[in-house]
């Protein structure tokens, strides 16, 4: 149940239902191609999926469920059915959104975009000062000029008693350009930055998911992500 293919000409990638997003992001980087996945690599396909999916691709591509073509979907009766656009529209319609209220699904195919070789992406961490910088930061991302390059994610968190600010930045493009773009929040002090050029499997947050209570906000950006434990 942890398959992954990738037809290259058509860009469809079809995952089985147990489908680790990193085991996405490696089959798909050998053809020059990502999905609209999530930012860590150890969440599963299926419940990402099925409850939206916002990811680095978002702004430039839509959610996960926006990319997703077809799915087999095994009905409480124990029917299984294939569900597209074009067969059982109203079950692939009902399954966007709707986590695994409508059926468990064992197949999906999701539409694959061309990416960059290499994309910059990294945590950064700042002193709490420099908060008022990160939201500027952000603004400039959510601001219509961005035009689904460039992505941000941060957080506040206590780090030894003291509150830090941690951001995640994403942009497909070279270094040069992305320095360029990210300059506002790269003049700021920080106390952590691992921002460089990698591959986009490795443009994701380490380990784990938030903790404690969440609040997400999205526009033109992926990603803005705010936690407090």
């Amino acid at each position: 149940m942890t398959g992954v293919s990738v037809n290259p000409l058509s860009k469809r990638v079809t995952t089985e239902g147990a489908t680790l997003w990193g085991s996405v992001y490696e089959a798909t980087e050998r053809h020059g191609l990502a999905v609209v996945g999530g930012l860590i690599p150890s969440v599963g396909v299926g419940g990402f999926t099925l409850n939206g999916g916002i990811g680095w691709l978002t702004s430039a591509h839509g959610l996960a469920l926006d990319n997703l073509l077809e799915a087999d979907v095994i009905l409480a009766d124990g029917r299984v059915l294939t569900c597209s656009e074009t067969e059982n529209e109203d079950l692939f319609w009902a399954i966007r959104g709707a986590g695994s209220a409508f059926g468990v699904v064992t197949r999906f195919v999701f539409q694959a975009h061309e990416i960059n070789s290499k994309v910059w992406s990294g945590m950064m961490r700042f002193e709490s000062n420099c908060l008022k910088g990160v939201v500027d930061m952000t603004n400039k991302v959510l601001s219509k000029e961005n035009d689904g390059t460039a992505s941000i994610a941060f957080g506040l968190f206590a780090q030894g008693g003291v509150l830090e600010v941690g951001v995640l930045a994403f942009y497909n493009g070279p270094e040069d350009e992305a320095k360029e773009y990210f300059a506002p929040l790269l003049e700021m002090p920080r106390k952590v930055d691992l921002a460089k050029m990698v591959p986009f499997s490795q443009a994701t947050m380490p380990h784990g998911s938030a903790p404690g209570r969440q609040c997400r906000y999205w526009g033109r950006t992926p990603f803005l992500f705010w936690t407090a434990s």
